[in-house]
């Protein structure tokens, strides 16, 4: 009841001093710096539990994945790449920092992995991919615009999309401060945009856009949408999965966003 009342009144002050600004503009206090090691960011429980719930859900989607090149952007130490090489996909990672391709390498030494920051590169270099695969990426930086103009450039046919999201019927983006672990943002910012910003983005750069009639079965992508911006419920980060096609799709699976 205490923490109830002291949050509620930090909540009121702040108000208070946004109306005696002349914009209402508020820094948030610095976060606090946090020590992982590579194993601690990527192997705990929750994370596996997420990445389960992801797999089976692209494999209820029924997507031509099979004999197909596949980049995974952000490929972490190589959980979902190594359930997309089990499914018969020829994968190479891209992933923004040397520990983690490092870690990759170790784990996966048959699948190609580069250091890639898809905020600086140009993901076209390391080749054209019948499938860009980037689920956990895009809230991770802080120009998702550029992010997916660099995605796009080297998909031929798919571009597959997972991401934290905020909750707005808008195509906006809720900027976020993030700790320098090697799960989250290369340089301490990531962003939370709507699913309308990603579909508007995406319809933009020339792609059909779809979603699953089945969400994951996992928490963090089952919440009521209220177009209140907000990007968390119960502690968990709102989520959403998109599919972009360069031709229409025709799976009972998907429903089109962007009709």
């Amino acid at each position: 009841m205490l923490g109830f009342v002291l949050d509620a009144a930090r909540r009121y002050r702040r108000i208070w001093l946004l109306r005696r600004l002349p914009y209402p503009a508020m820094v948030p206090p610095p976060l606090p710096e946090v020590q992982e090691t590579v194993a601690q960011s990527f192997d705990y429980q929750d994370a596996l539990d997420l990445n389960e719930a992801r797999i089976k859900n692209l494999d209820y989607m029924q997507l031509p994945l099979a004999d197909k090149s596949v980049v995974d952007v952000g490929a972490g130490v190589g959980h979902l790449a190594q359930a997309l090489v089990q499914r018969g996909c020829m994968v190479t990672c891209a992933e923004g920092r040397q520990e983690n391709v490092d870690e990759i390498r170790r784990r996966l030494p048959g699948v190609r992995a580069a250091v890639f920051d898809v905020e600086r590169g140009d993901l076209s270099q390391l080749g054209k991919f019948d499938v860009v695969f980037c689920y956990g990426l895009i809230y991770h930086v802080e120009n998702p615009l550029f992010a997916l103009r660099n995605l796009a450039s080297a998909a031929s046919n798919l571009l597959l999309i997972e991401s934290m999201v905020c909750d707005s019927y808008h195509p906006v983006m809720h900027i976020e401060e993030e700790p320098l672990t090697p799960n989250q943002a290369l340089r301490g910012f990531g962003c939370r945009p709507s699913p309308s910003f990603l579909t508007f983005a995406l319809k933009r750069l020339g792609f059909h856009v779809y979603g699953p009639k089945v969400l994951p079965d996992h928490p963090c992508y089952h919440f009521q949408w209220r177009d209140s911006l907000r990007t968390r419920e119960q502690g968990r980060g709102l989520r959403a999965v998109l599919v972009a096609a360069r031709e229409p799709l025709h799976l009972p699976t998907l429903v089109r966003l962007d009709a």
